[in-house]
C-alpha cells in the first residue's frame, strides 16, 4: 500500500526565508512548526511522524518545545522524510537528491540562478534552456504560441530571425500579461517560464538584424519581468529577483529606458510586500531618476502609488506620507494621456479606486476610508475573479479594523472559497493575506464566523 499524503515540502515553504533560518540554526521545533502550519494540506502531526519515524506525541512534544534533540539522526530523518535539500540542513547532498534542475522541475519551480550565455545577458539557469544535449529548438515552441515551426528549422544553425517570428513572440507576451490579469502566481509562471527559455534559445542560436535583436531583448524582458512577477506573486521571492535582474539586463542591452522603469516598479512593489519600506523607496527613486527623460504622467503615477503602498505598509505613523504619496499619484493620474503610456501600463486605474490603496488607508488607521475606496473601485467594475479576492480580502480587513468582525470573517470566507474554485488556486499572496486575517481576528473565536473561518483557513 503507498503512503498517503505529500512526501515532499513544497517549493513555496522552501523558499520562506524563517524557513531557511530555521534550518541553517538547528531549529527543528521551528522547521517542524513551519511545515505544519505553511506545508499544506496532509502536513498533520501523525504524517510528520510516519515521515521522520517517531510517534505523534514526539513530534507533539517537539513543537511544543518541551523536547529539543541535535541528535545527528534525527536532522538526517527531517532531512530524508520531508525531502528537504541536506544543504538546508548542513548535510552533504542526501543520496535521493537530483541534479539542481531535476529537483527543481520534481517541485515545480525553476532554478534561476544566474549564468552568463557569452554575450554579456544574465539569463536564468542554463539547466531549463535547451541545450546541446536537446538541441532542437521547434521543440522548445509551443504550438499556440508558433503556429507553423518550420521557420524555426533554419534558425537552429544559426539562419535569421525575421520580423514575423519577432512580432509573433511580442505578441505572445501581451497575451501572457492578460492571462496573469486572471490566473497569477503558479499557473501565470507555469506558462510564462517555457517561453522565457524559448526566447533566450532564439537569442543565443538565431542571427538578427541590429533591430532584430534589439526587438528580440525586448521580447526577452517583457517575458523576464512577466516571470518575476509571477513568480513573486506565487511567493518565490528570490527566484522573482534573479527574473528581474535578467529583465533589467535585458533592457540595458536593449535601451528600452521604460522597460527598466516597470521592472524597477516591480521591485518596489515586492520589496514593500516584504516589509523592506526603504528598499521599496529606492527603487522608485532610481526609476524616476533614471527614467526622467521617458517618464509619462502615468508612469509618474503608479510609482507615486507605489510609494504610497510602502509608506501604508509601514503602519499609522507613515500616515501623512502616505497621502501626500498619494496626492502626488492623483495629480500625475489626472494629467494622464494613455496613448502616450507604455503597453505595459494598460492595466492601471485611478489610484483612489486601487484595492492596494483602500488597503492602504486601513493599515494607516482609516479604515472607514478604506472602505470607501474599495467600493468605488468595485463601482469602477474589477476586471477578474483574481482582483476581486483581493478587494474581498482587503474589505474584511477594514471591516476588522471597524469592528465589523462577523461581518470582516463572512467576506474573508467568500474569499477562501473563490480562491480555491478558480484558477488562481493556492495564490501565495491571497492565501498569505488570509492567513494574516485569520490571526487578527483569532480573539474572536467566540464568533460563529470566525470559528469556521478558522477550520477553512486550515485546509487552504
Amino acid at each position: 500500500m503507498s503512503e498517503r499524503g505529500p512526501k515532499a515540502v513544497p517549493a513555496s515553504l522552501l523558499q520562506r526565508s524563517d524557513f531557511a533560518t530555521a534550518c541553517a540554526t538547528g531549529d527543528y521545533a521551528a522547521v517542524l512548526s513551519i511545515v505544519r502550519k505553511y506545508g499544506g494540506i496532509g502536513f498533520t502531526n501523525s504524517h510528520l511522524a510516519r515521515r521522520i519515524g517517531v510517534t505523534p506525541s514526539r513530534i507533539a512534544e517537539y513543537l511544543s518545545g518541551t523536547r529539543r534533540s541535535q541528535d545527528i539522526d534525527l536532522i538526517r530523518r527531517i532531512c530524508d522524510g520531508l525531502a528537504i535539500p541536506g544543504h538546508m540542513l548542513g548535510l552533504a547532498p542526501r543520496p535521493w537528491e537530483q541534479s539542481t534542475a531535476d529537483w527543481a522541475r520534481a517541485h515545480g519551480m525553476p532554478v534561476a540562478d544566474a549564468l552568463e550565455d557569452g554575450r554579456g545577458l544574465l539569463f536564468p539557469d542554463g539547466a531549463l534552456i535547451p541545450t546541446a544535449e536537446n538541441p532542437d529548438l521547434t521543440r522548445a515552441a509551443h504550438k499556440w504560441i508558433i503556429a507553423s515551426p518550420e521557420p524555426l528549422e533554419g534558425i537552429e544553425n544559426g539562419g535569421r530571425v525575421d520580423a514575423a517570428i519577432l512580432d509573433r513572440l511580442f505578441d505572445v507576451a501581451q497575451q501572457l500579461r492578460i492571462t496573469d490579469d486572471h490566473y497569477g502566481g503558479e499557473t501565470t509562471f507555469t506558462l510564462v517560464e517555457p517561453e522565457v527559455r524559448f526566447a533566450l534559445r532564439l537569442l543565443s542560436v538565431g542571427s538578427f538584424t541590429p533591430e532584430g535583436r534589439a526587438k528580440m531583448l525586448r521580447i526577452v524582458g517583457e517575458l523576464t519581468q512577466l516571470a518575476g512577477w509571477a513568480a513573486y506573486d506565487a511567493g518565490w521571492h528570490r527566484t522573482a529577483n534573479r527574473y528581474y535582474a535578467t529583465a533589467l539586463r535585458a533592457a540595458s542591452l536593449c535601451g528600452d529606458t521604460m522597460m527598466g522603469v516597470y521592472v524597477m516598479s516591480s521591485l518596489a512593489f515586492q520589496a514593500a510586500g516584504e516589509l523592506q519600506i526603504e528598499d521599496a523607496l529606492d527603487y522608485t527613486a532610481s526609476a524616476r531618476a533614471g527614467g526622467a527623460h521617458v517618464l509619462t504622467p502615468g508612469v509618474r503615477s503608479l510609482l507615486d502609488t507605489w510609494d504610497a503602498r510602502a509608506l501604508s505598509l509601514a503602519g499609522p505613523d507613515q500616515r501623512e506620507r502616505f497621502r501626500r504619496s498619494l496626492g502626488s499619484a492623483v495629480q500625475h493620474f489626472e494629467r494622464r494621456d494613455a496613448e502616450q503610456d507604455p503597453n505595459w501600463l494598460y492595466w492601471f486605474v485611478h489610484p483612489e479606486s486601487m484595492a492596494e490603496i483602500g488597503r492602504g488607508y486601513t493599515r494607516t488607521g482609516d479604515p472607514q476610508q478604506g472602505l470607501s475606496v474599495l467600493a468605488r473601485g468595485d463601482d469602477d467594475g474589477v476586471a477578474s475573479e483574481r482582483d476581486k479576492i483581493l478587494y474581498d480580502i482587503y474589505r474584511a480587513e477594514a471591516l476588522a479594523g471597524l469592528g465589523e468582525i462577523e461581518e470582516a470573517a463572512d467576506r474573508a470566507i467568500r474569499a477562501v472559497h473563490a480562491n480555491s474554485r478558480t484558477a488562481a488556486i493556492g495564490q501565495s499572496r491571497a492565501v498569505g493575506y488570509l492567513r494574516d486575517l485569520g490571526q487578527v481576528l483569532s480573539k474572536h473565536t467566540r464568533q460563529p464566523r470566525v470559528r469556521d473561518l478558522h477550520e477553512i483557513l486550515k485546509l487552504a
